[in-house]
């Protein structure tokens, strides 16, 4: 089980494009729990696409700061 991911990395964050947040949100881990993982589960169908950007929003304003909030 890899350890959770430091989302106040700016660098760690920078990887990740917004197309790429949205898929991951909306889809989940594809494949991941094939691979005995416990990862994040799918919420395309609880949140609609304005929802998901929300939340994309929301992380980039609070953790892309590189700072704690």
């Amino acid at each position: 089980q890899p350890a959770p991911a430091d989302y106040h990395d700016r660098l760690f964050m920078d990887r990740f494009s917004d197309e790429y947040l949205l898929a991951l949100i909306k889809h989940g881990r594809v494949g991941a729990t094939e691979a005995g993982f416990d990862t994040m589960q799918p919420y395309g169908h609880i949140l609609s696409d304005d929802e998901i950007w929300s939340v994309i929003r929301y992380i980039r304003e609070t953790f892309g700061q590189g700072t704690s909030p």
